[in-house]
């Protein structure tokens, strides 16, 4: 879980030192900014654990890293802003993605379906807009709720589903759904359960919002790969620290290379002329100073230097009738996907955008072709 606080506060009896700040909680480490607002000097902590600010005389039992954070940033105006991934059943076509933010005095509440990119979001909320005497939790602020609200979304376990739950329901004709949220609360042996119910209303989307959306999808593609590939570092340490001791010192080397970050590699290639039926694209360039990519004499595929997993992304800017044009991945020759899209205009000269990205193994010497089948 990840928490990102900012704000800002004054030192001194007359409050005449005044300051800008912001509480990070990412990757289970806490970091603590500061900037002076007149001459703009900037502090920062290094990324701390748990132990680095905690003995046994300021312990606190059970509490994470965000409830830290949250207990020692009751001060001044606070702004909240966390998010995550959703689903409100077990079908991956219902996922989404959401955001609950806090700015002032209000609250609001953001979802985005991760495969229409259709987006809802509630008014900005004031805690008496959502909070009454029956859910009330006592000398709770409006951050508080946010952080248990966010609890509730973000729960994956069924162990916890006791204690947090959500539904997502539509309620009305113009595509708006209502937001239940349950919270049980167990108080000296004595449990309770209090619920909230927020509008969700649906956004007018723009041509850059869906982009926008696409963005995130590719963010969240990097970030799962660069988790797999922490995960094969992991597990090629653990294998060179079981090799023979004649390969000792050699397993070392590897294995402080392996500590090191990941190396990334880029590339981008435009193609050289406009494709027809049943053609192979080819590209104009080759990268420079990269041992990472080929291109072939023709220009037709691209022939991979290094065995890695790769996030490869595709533009398609093109002239489909409403029959639609039809690309196809071939990698070594094999078909490993086909993208097909349709002109909304049905108007073979109208240009359409078609964006494709793809998490994919590849080999070393292994060449990638790209063909428009019609």
């Amino acid at each position: 879980m990840s928490l990102d606080v900012s704000g800002a506060l004054t030192f001194g009896e007359d409050n005449s030192t005044a300051f800008r700040y912001q509480v990070r909680v990412w990757e289970n480490s806490l970091s603590i900014w500061l900037e002076d607002r007149g001459s703009k000097a900037q502090w920062q902590t290094a990324n701390l654990k748990h132990k680095d600010f905690l003995t046994d005389d300021n312990m606190i039992p059970r509490t994470s890293l965000v409830g830290y954070a949250q207990l020692n940033l009751l001060i001044g105006a606070m702004s909240f802003d966390e998010g995550g991934s959703v689903s409100f059943d077990d079908d991956d076509l219902n996922a989404f993605r959401y955001r609950v933010r806090v700015s002032g005095e209000t609250l609001s509440i953001w979802l985005e379906h991760r495969v229409s990119k259709a987006q809802w979001q509630t008014s900005d909320l004031q805690i008496k807009d959502c909070v009454v005497q029956d859910n009330m939790i006592p000398r709770a602020d409006l951050v508080e709720y946010a952080q248990r609200f966010v609890n509730c979304l973000s729960v994956v376990d069924v162990e916890e589903q006791s204690e947090y739950s959500r539904t997502l329901c539509p309620v009305r004709k113009d595509g708006s759904y209502m937001l239940h949220l349950a919270i049980q609360l167990a108080v000296c042996g004595y449990r309770t359960q209090v619920d909230y119910d927020f509008v969700l209303l649906p956004i007018a989307l723009e041509r850059v919002d869906v982009l926008a959306a696409q963005v995130r999808d590719i963010d969240d593609t990097v970030q799962h790969m660069q988790t797999q590939i922490v995960s094969l570092v992991v597990e090629k340490k653990r294998t060179l620290l079981q090799t023979s001791a004649a390969t000792i010192m050699s397993s070392a080397e590897l294995s402080d290379q392996a500590e090191k970050d990941p190396e990334l590699a880029f590339i981008q290639l435009k193609s050289t002329r406009s494709m027809t039926q049943c053609e192979v694209f080819s590209w104009s360039v080759a990268p420079e100073r990269s041992s990472h990519f080929l291109i072939s004499l023709y220009g037709g595929s691209v022939f991979f230097g290094v065995c890695c997993i790769y996030l490869i992304t595709i533009h398609f800017q093109h002239n489909s009738s409403h029959n639609g044009a039809l690309f196809a991945f071939l990698l070594n020759g094999v078909e490993i996907e086909a993208i097909m899209n349709y002109n909304s205009s049905g108007h073979a000269q109208t240009v359409s955008h078609t964006f494709v990205h793809r998490v994919q193994r590849v080999y070393k010497g292994s060449s990638l072709t790209i063909v428009e089948q019609r």
